[in-house]
């Protein structure tokens, strides 16, 4: 797989107006809201899910439009989720 292609498929998982998207790449969870004070954009928030599926917070940051969140996230999945290779 190559580094350009995005790793993330996002899902609108609520509607608007309180939007939602949702995406998975290995133990990790990413998910786009609107940040709760208005005029702030959106919130990214990266979960790190344990063996037990406790979710633990590894990152969070507002003040994002939805295209730059899903671009910080893609790096944050690069940067984070190893590339898995098969053949």
């Amino acid at each position: 797989m190559s580094t350009t292609e995005p790793r993330l498929t996002w899902t609108k998982a609520v509607p608007e107006p309180a939007e939602l998207h949702a995406a998975e790449c290995a133990q990790y969870v990413f998910e786009i809201s609107a940040a709760l004070e208005p005029g702030r954009g959106y919130l990214l928030h990266v979960w790190h899910t344990c063996p037990v599926d406790w979710p633990l917070g590894v990152w969070e940051m507002d003040g994002f439009s939805l295209d730059e969140a899903k671009q910080r996230a893609e790096r944050l999945a690069n940067e984070r989720v190893p590339f898995i290779v098969e053949g």
